[in-house]
């Protein structure tokens, strides 16, 4: 959940009487209101984008004061689905899991599929640069295989840091691996003209 967000507290309905109870109003969309309310940002920009261009997008977290975590899944108009949202257990964290990335544009999702090979390499190195940078943060990043097809497929990692990395040789080896990252010489940067 990290980011900018805070509680969307719901306002009263427009022409409620006092006193009477008020149907709630919608949940806000996954990138916030405009208005002026703390928003995710970037990050909510990024999760309705996906929303509107798969066919589902499913978050679950949970923060360290919480027994237990929240799944959310939200529709292609990034509102949230509150009839499908559920507490689950999970360890702290939040996975953002996308579901038939471009159904919604077939045209660009043959594209996709037929340069899947090229898109997953940029998507690889763009997601080691973050990997790499992020120490004290655990990132996961790993091919599931669909549930159609037939046959045992086996989710295959491909890439993994610690929370535990104290250091930034512990999460380049992490990522890129222990041959590489031995050939890296050590290098300081002077920040204090920053």
């Amino acid at each position: 959940r990290g980011g900018g967000g805070g509680e969307f507290a719901p306002a009263p309905a427009a022409g409620a009487a006092a006193g009477s109870p008020a149907a709630p109003p919608p949940p806000p969309p996954v990138g916030g209101p405009r208005d002026g309310l703390p928003t995710l940002g970037f990050r909510g920009e990024a999760l309705f984008s996906l929303a509107s261009v798969s066919s589902s997008l499913v978050v679950t977290t949970r923060t360290p004061d919480e027994e237990a975590a929240q799944r959310m899944v939200f529709g292609r108009d990034g509102y949230l689905d509150p009839s499908r949202t559920s507490r689950v257990a999970r360890k702290v964290g939040t996975t953002v899991q996308v579901t038939q990335l471009f159904a919604a544009l077939p045209v660009r999702r043959a594209d996709l599929i037929k340069r899947s090979r090229d898109q997953r390499q940029k998507l690889v190195k763009m997601l080691q640069g973050y990997c790499v940078l992020c120490r004290g943060v655990r990132i996961h990043v790993a091919d599931v295989p669909s549930a159609g097809g037939g046959g045992a497929k086996r989710t295959r990692e491909v890439m993994q840091t610690s929370e535990r990395s104290k250091s930034f040789r512990d999460t380049l080896t992490s990522v890129i691996g222990s041959k590489f990252a031995a050939g890296v010489d050590p290098f300081q940067v002077d920040r204090t003209d920053a």
